[in-house]
């Protein structure tokens, strides 16, 4: 992590425990937001996973609703992954969460929910 240029990636929280691992954020019924997640791996428990050749993938949903897999598979340990989405809120809580394959484990060094003005376009939404 040592390499890390921003603050933010130069932490993270892991998942070792668990299949499913969830942040609720705080939302508004209908309201339009962005949702980004940062992951730098940065050999942060010393096992080298991302260089190993072993598959090194997570899942990320938005509530039960799959959002993209996070593949670190023969990844420089110090580069950033960035996955964005545009959402609407189903509610007053927003639920983010890191899906656990069982070929590495989660970990998110940063996540952040943005709102966006009404002019905004969604992606699935109707």
């Amino acid at each position: 992590m040592a390499d890390a240029t921003n603050e933010q990636q130069k932490t993270l929280r892991s998942f070792p425990q668990r299949s499913r691992n969830c942040y609720t954020l705080p939302s508004a019924t209908g309201k339009k937001f962005l949702v980004r997640a940062l992951f730098t791996y940065g050999d942060y428990d010393g096992l080298n996973s991302t260089m190993s050749g072993s598959l090194f993938r997570f899942g990320l949903h938005i509530g039960v609703n799959f959002w993209e897999a996070v593949n670190l598979t023969n990844s420089d340990p110090s580069n950033t992954i960035w996955k964005e989405v545009l959402t609407v809120a189903p509610g007053n809580n927003l639920s983010v969460c890191l899906i656990n394959f069982g070929t590495g484990t989660p970990f998110v060094s940063s996540l952040e929910l943005r709102p966006l003005s009404l002019a905004a376009r969604a992606v699935g939404s109707s």
